[in-house]
């Protein structure tokens, strides 16, 4: 980082020499005015310069920021029109009402989204129990009871 500024005021001053020295020698201007005006310009400039870039670079990010939490909120899914049951892919949205018009026969439609919250459960270990079996066992017990 301490080479960078080095190289970046390494080049400032061979401008500013540069520039100084036209200036003296066409114009006849004082050399060391000349030099420091263009310092001083130079590094005003591009710290102007910087902080518009910077500026720019912080509202594209808020821009792009943005952009992608209103595609958070954003889910589409596909449902029937409850007036001809055709097919619409329409976005779903969390923060706003979800209506639209059928692709057929531009109906408005609304969707209500319900959210229903569950416990979380383990997958058994058992073997699984058939209707079958089950009752092929109620009935060899029940046999064993008459007995």
């Amino acid at each position: 980082m301490i080479r960078d500024i080095l190289i970046s005021l390494a080049i400032t001053t061979v401008v500013a020499i540069v520039a100084s020295s036209a200036c003296m020698y066409v114009f006849d201007y004082d050399y060391m005015k000349v030099f420091v005006v263009a310092m001083l310009t130079q590094l005003i400039g591009f710290y102007l310069w910087n902080s518009l870039l910077q500026m720019i670079l912080k509202l594209r990010m808020e821009r792009e920021q943005t952009i992608r939490i209103e595609q958070y909120n954003e889910q589409g899914l596909e449902v029937k029109c409850a007036h001809c049951n055709s097919l619409n892919f329409i976005p779903i949205k969390v923060n706003e009402d979800n209506r639209f018009d059928c692709t057929q026969c531009n109906k408005s439609n609304s969707v209500y989204i319900d959210i229903t919250v569950t416990p979380k459960t383990d997958v058994s270990t058992r073997d699984t129990v058939s209707a079958s079996s089950y009752i092929k066992e109620k009935a060899d017990a029940a046999r064993k009871l008459d007995k």
